[in-house]
């Protein structure tokens, strides 16, 4: 016997019409009476009259409405206990970014391909996006975040890096009309003067720029936003502004430069990017699971294992 059906007849009962019973039950009145019929069929029995006013149970259908009510009702105690056992079951995994940006995105993505592929693993993955890397540390080594990703240049003792795009040189890509492109390398102090573009305010490699240049004294200046690679270049063109890449990012950038230059930066840095969890903390099971998945899902899925910033 089909419980939706079961419910069907019993709203009609209470409501006295097939419409009134619809719109309560969020159901076409079509669909809700054509259930009631198979519920009908499959019993043998009629159990509504229908009237010009609507409907009302026949004889039988008085007597099978009671006991209908009293199994409908069971019924929803054994969903309340069942979903009440999965909520015991399931494992919670909070995974944060610095902002929100293509891998916050893609963390609901990959999590959701994840259990389709794995049903059986009940998991409640949730994304978190965090304003600061300070906070994200924070999230982690409190035990509030369970994986993270973000850029870095270094790694911290107590943190656990799995590296998603490995490590690579930091370029300075300027116009080649620009004083600082006559020189073999840049120091971090001469970035002082240059105006940068950047992928976003709230972006993670954003982050990164500006904890780097705070580590030698001074905030970058950030003249324009763009992730489109023409834009940039026409910036970097026009000596309108300058841009900060790993190594193995700024070929691409490059391509679309009619009139620039790539310079190294002195003291190097090489910077990567990374699912992070807290070394010393003993990880779940089902965490360390999705963590090898989304390590290959984001280097491989989503290319950011190939060229990423």
């Amino acid at each position: 016997m089909n419980l939706s059906y079961l419910m069907y007849f019993i709203e009609a009962c209470n409501c006295g019409s097939i419409q009134g019973a619809s719109k309560k039950l969020f159901v076409s009145s079509q669909g809700l009476g054509q259930g009631i019929q198979r519920l009908e069929k499959s019993v043998g029995i009629q159990l509504l009259e229908r009237t010009p006013l609507g409907v009302k149970p026949t004889e039988f259908g008085l007597c099978f409405y009671e006991q209908a009510c009293i199994v409908y009702r069971e019924m929803q105690k054994l969903d309340l206990l069942a979903e009440n056992y999965r909520c015991k079951k399931q494992t919670n995994i909070v995974i944060a970014t610095l902002g929100k940006n293509k891998f916050h995105d893609g963390i609901k993505v990959c999590a959701d391909d994840y259990m389709r592929e794995y049903p059986e693993r009940m998991l409640n993955v949730s994304a978190r996006s965090c304003q600061t890397s300070e906070e994200l540390f924070a999230g982690v080594r409190g035990g509030e975040i369970d994986i993270a990703w973000m850029f870095h240049w270094k790694e911290h003792p107590d943190l656990q890096y799995f590296t998603v795009s490995n490590y690579s040189r930091l370029m300075l890509l300027t116009c080649a009309d620009n004083p600082l492109a006559n020189q073999n390398s840049v120091s971090w102090e001469q970035l002082k003067s240059l105006r940068f573009v950047i992928a976003g305010e709230n972006d993670p490699y954003t982050d990164l720029t500006k904890a780097l240049c705070k580590s030698h004294g001074f905030l970058p200046k950030f003249a324009y936003y763009s992730t489109e690679n023409n834009m940039i270049a026409s910036l970097i063109d026009n000596n309108s502004a300058s841009i900060l890449l790993r190594e193995c990012y700024y070929r691409v950038i490059s391509q679309f430069c009619k009139n620039a230059r790539v310079i190294p930066l002195v003291p190097e840095v090489y910077v990567a990017n990374s699912l992070i969890i807290r070394a010393k903390r003993r990880q779940n099971k089902e965490a360390r699971k999705l963590l090898k998945y989304m390590i290959d899902y984001f280097k491989y899925v989503m290319g950011m294992g190939l060229n990423s910033n």
